[in-house]
């Protein structure tokens, strides 16, 4: 800070679930709600878990749950997709597909797509066509801890005879027959990319479950291999279930070095910016209540700006401090917080310090500008003057030892200091 520098004072920077039970002639669903849970992390979770009734005669539907854990604060899942083209690659024996029509590929009875169970949010859309291996849903307000629970007659290519063009199907769709059937799902969340989850349904799935809960330190409201309590069902069930992080949008900070001509902390028209200047950022730890260095230096262009972006390094939502070196030949006049969205956000510490830069998934942090000024001087002589011209001429006195007081505009005392032998005093930095 030079003479003419703005004086900045540092401020302190801180601020056990019933299961539903299928048995033999008109189905009874039965089910618990249970208590909504979140995860801390935002780990996403998702399983679903196919049974077949083994009517033999598709008298009786097919049942799947599905439901999902975690994610950060207002994620839902938009959209689900089953998928029995087991290899993506067409129709081919061994492929699983939905018999809800009369005719057409189906073995024996037909019986058409039943939400079972959808509390606590909306199924905006479903699509599925008779024979057709897929079904797509979409939902409105599904939140973590809530299920869907469907019901679909669902039958399985035995064997294609390319010759004459037909095609063996079976109306029993046991875990082994579904086992491999794919299964995706997209989830939103403010401030954070759009997730997408892609697993496969195992006919044995208790060891992937407990793989997975102990990743994401959840568990899924979803029934285990045996399927309920008092029979081992393992043989009629499938389950499918995959993790994965969200990751947020990328952010942005910047902002500009320039010359402050007029000394008012605000780039004006005229007034160029500096290039070279380097610029670090720092971040906010909670386990240290402290700013602790990125490792992260960028330094201005040619017009002064300079930027630190998730392209060049990964930044995430957080609080950042940014901090800039003083460059050669310039003295500072001060700093300036910037915007997110209009509204402004940060503290300025000291006229190289721009503090609690606070950004989400998606924000940009524009406009946290720090102002430099070149060196000036202030000098003159005090002198006698023989003829009161006041121009000093040969024959005039100079006046040494006199005090001189240099005065801000608003007539604050900034310095002083003394004439020499010669009568001349400078101000400078």
């Amino acid at each position: 800070m030079g003479l003419f520098g703005t004086f900045w004072q540092r401020i302190a920077s801180h601020l056990a679930t019933d299961r539903k039970i299928s048995t033999p002639g008109p189905r009874s669903c039965r089910f618990e709600q249970m208590e909504p849970r979140r995860l801390l992390a935002a780990d996403l979770h998702l399983g679903a878990v196919y049974f077949e009734e083994a009517t033999g005669d598709d008298t009786e539907a097919d049942v799947i749950e599905i439901t999902y854990e975690g994610g950060v604060e207002g994620t839902q899942l938009t959209r689900l997709v089953i998928d029995g083209d087991k290899k993506g690659n067409g129709r081919h024996e061994g492929d699983v597909f939905f018999d809800t029509a009369a005719g057409g590929l189906g073995a024996f009875e037909h019986v058409g797509l039943t939400i079972e169970s959808s509390d606590g949010f909306d199924v905006t859309s479903v699509s599925v066509a008779d024979g057709g291996s897929q079904i797509v849903f979409t939902f409105s307000g599904f939140d973590p801890g809530e299920k869907l629970v469907f019901s679909i007659d669902v039958d399985e290519i035995g064997f294609i005879d390319d010759e004459v063009g037909t095609i063996d199907t079976t109306s029993v769709v046991e875990g082994g027959e579904f086992q491999r059937t794919r299964m995706s799902a997209e989830f939103t969340a403010r401030h954070h990319a759009l997730a997408s989850l892609e697993t496969i349904f195992w006919d044995s799935f208790d060891a992937n479950f407990a793989a997975a809960a102990a990743t994401t330190g959840s568990t899924l409201d979803l029934p285990d291999d045996s399927y309920i309590s008092e029979d081992d069902l393992s043989d009629r069930t499938a389950g499918a279930v995959a993790h994965d992080v969200q990751t947020p949008l990328p952010i942005t900070i910047s902002g500009t070095v320039f010359v402050d001509q007029n000394l008012d902390n605000l780039q004006s028209l005229g007034e160029e910016g500096i290039a070279g200047v380097a610029v670090g950022l720092w971040v906010f730890d909670a386990t240290t209540d402290d700013y602790v260095d990125t490792g992260r230096v960028t330094t201005t262009d040619g017009v002064g700006d300079y930027r630190f972006d998730s392209d060049a390094g990964v930044i995430l939502p957080g609080k950042y401090e940014i901090r800039e070196t003083q460059p050669t030949g310039f003295f500072s006049v001060g700093a300036r917080a910037g915007t997110v969205d209009g509204a402004a956000v940060g503290v300025v510490l000291d006229a190289d310090t721009i503090s609690r830069v606070e950004v989400v998934g998606g924000q940009d942090s524009i406009d946290n500008d720090f102002a430099e000024a070149l060196p000036a001087t202030i000098s003159g002589r005090v002198h006698a003057s023989t003829d009161g011209d006041c121009v000093f001429d040969p024959e005039d006195i100079p006046l040494a030892n006199v005090r001189i007081d240099l005065l801000d505009a608003q007539g604050n005392l900034v310095a002083t200091t003394l004439t020499d032998e010669d009568g001349r005093y400078t101000f400078d930095n």
